[in-house]
Parts: C-alpha cells; structure tokens; sequence
C-alpha cells in the first residue's frame, strides 16, 4: 500500500504524510510535529520568510508535483547519509552549539565523499546552508543568553550573601548598642546610689555637729559668769571716766580763749547725764535678768 508524502519539511528536512502538512497564510508550509512544537515554544513566526502564522494553520490541496508515491512495505539499505538526516531532524532549538557543530562537520564531511553524487552532495549542501543560516545561529543566541542568566543568577547569589552579611552586621551592631545601654543604666544606678550614701554622710554630719554645738552651749558654767560681769563692768567704767576727762580738759582749754569767743559747753559735757547712765550700766549688770539673757545667748 503506497502513501502520499511532501518530499521535505522547512524546518526537520523529513519526508512529511500528506495528512500532516500544514499550510499558512504566507504560502509556506510544514509538518505537524513541527508547528506544534514551535507554538508551544511561542514562536509563531514562519521559519522561510519569518512572517506571523496563526496557531490553527490553512489546509490546502497540494498538486501532483509535489507529492510522490512511496511504498510502505520495501525497506531500502540505509545509507551514512540518512543517519546524518536522521540526527538533523533530533535537532531543536534548545540543542547545544557543541552538537551543532558536531553536526555540520559531519555535513562537510559527507559532503566530500559524496563527490561521485551530485544529488546527494546537492542535498547535504542545502541541509548545510539551512543549518548554517538557522540553527546555529539561534543556537549561539541561545547560549548567550543562558550565560547571561548564569551571570545574573551569580549576582543574585551574590546579593544574597551580602544581604546576609548586612543582617548578620546590624545585629552585631545592635547587641553592641543594647550592652552600651545597659552599662550605661548601671553606672546612673551606680552614681544615683553614690550620691545618696554622700547626702546622708552630709546629714550625719551635720547632725553631728549640732550635737556638739549643743553639748559646747550645755557644758558652759554659769559660776564663772560674775567674773565675767566683773570684767565687763570695769571695760564699761573705764571708758566712761576717760570720755568725762577728755570732755573736761576740752572745756578747759576753750574757756582760756578770749572773752568774745567765749562758748557754752555745757550741753556737751553734763555730768550728772554721765553719772546717770553709769548707773543704769551697773543696775543691768547687777540684775538677775541680764544674767539670764547671757545664758540664753551662750547657748544660742
């Protein structure tokens, strides 16, 4: 039984069923596997003329030219050239550039010994140029931005660790500061009680020393208070009996003056006034009272 086939897909350069061709907008065509594969890669671009295709791809009637007839049953010797074909059509576009390359020196190198025929040397050029223009090139890209991702993803790393550091710093940091604080309250507790033991030291001596005081103004004698009085007494008669001769011997010398400049005195020197206050100064210090008050301002 024999089945119609499209001689060669754009994209996996196989023989495609005439049931899986698909056909777009812009005329081109390819295999079903294909298409599916690149709609599920987002690449809704046709791979010959690089135009927008749809998702639901155009089925269209091919002519007799462009399908042949091929048997199911006979099976045909491969040749070193299907399996170069073969790992073609394996190629997709997230292959490696490595296996890229690998894949155009086998071309090259078929394409050398196929100098005897042209057909085959034709096709294998043309697998070339279409591998050459398209795959390695996307390829390439790719790679490019698989490294550029490694390198982003390095940064990220990166950025992490000194995130980490940066944390691991302001905790540090922060156990410092709260141990500053707390040294810091125990030495305003420290001074705080430092202080307190200074104003009741203040205190008690203070007290102290009105204890003392007290016990100086208790100790004082009151026998030796008319020796005192005595003492004080004479001081007082003393003063008085030399301002009475100095108020005197002035009168004297200004009576000798002439008649006409002659002066009254009298209001100046007045005896009896100076007696008189000499004896309120020996009844207060014979009182009892004014004892008394130098008793009281002792112990004050």
């Amino acid at each position: 039984m024999s089945d119609l086939v499209l001689k060669e897909c754009p994209i996996c350069f196989g023989a495609i069923p005439l049931r899986e061709v698909v056909f777009f907008r812009c005329g081109h065509k390819t295999c079903e596997a294909c298409h599916a594969q690149r709609v599920q890669m987002k690449d809704l671009t046709c791979v010959v003329c690089r135009k927008e295709i749809e998702k639901k791809p155009l089925r269209i009637f091919l002519s007799s030219d462009e399908v042949e007839v091929v048997d199911e049953e006979p099976k045909q010797e491969r040749r070193p050239v299907d399996d170069v074909l073969d790992g073609l059509k394996k190629i997709v576009p997230g292959t490696p550039v490595a296996s890229l390359q690998r894949a155009s020196g086998r071309i090259k190198k078929m394409q050398r010994r196929s100098g005897d025929n042209p057909h085959m040397a034709a096709a294998l050029v043309q697998e070339l140029r279409k591998l050459d223009e398209r795959m390695i090139p996307l390829a390439a890209q790719l790679e490019e931005y698989q490294k550029g991702n490694e390198d982003l993803q390095d940064r990220i790393r990166k950025l992490e660790s000194d995130q980490r550091k940066f944390i691991d710093k302001m905790k540090k940091e922060k156990s410092a500061a709260q141990s500053v604080q707390q040294e810091g309250e125990k030495q305003r507790h420290r001074a705080e009680k430092y202080l307190k033991l200074l104003k009741e030291e203040q205190e008690q001596s203070k007290l102290k020393l009105d204890e003392e005081t007290r016990k100086a103004c208790f100790s004082f004698r009151p026998q030796n208070l008319p020796n005192l009085l005595t003492s004080s007494y004479n001081i007082q008669n003393a003063l008085l009996e030399r301002k009475i001769k100095a108020l005197v011997k002035d009168q004297k010398r200004r009576s000798k003056s002439s008649s006409s400049n002659v002066a009254d005195f009298s209001p100046l020197v007045d005896p009896s006034r100076e007696l008189s206050l000499k004896r309120k100064v020996d009844d207060w210090y014979s009182s009892p009272d004014s004892k008394l008050r130098v008793l009281k301002k002792k112990k004050v």
